[in-house]
């Protein structure tokens, strides 16, 4: 047997989590719906009667219940 433990998301987490994603995913544009989804869907296998998507859900490390990260600023040179 392994010694390997696996330790389950809590609900509460998950669904705001979910809720938060599906917010981002609805009012992001295209290019960012996409990226956003391949961060995270790692296979997807389609068959004459089913899909079938393998993915990771990233979750914040326990104990944590919001992971704030600073966002490199954006500077556009040249052009327009």
């Amino acid at each position: 047997m392994s010694d390997r433990k696996v330790e389950l998301a809590d609900l509460s987490m998950v669904k705001d989590y979910v809720s938060d994603l599906r917010h981002t995913l609805n009012e992001s544009p295209l290019s960012e719906r996409r990226a956003i989804i391949s961060s995270f869907v790692e296979d997807i296998i389609v068959t004459k009667k089913e899909v079938q998507l393998n993915y990771t859900a990233p979750l914040l490390p326990k104990g944590l219940t919001e992971e704030k990260m600073g966002v490199l600023p954006i500077v556009h040179y040249g052009g327009r």
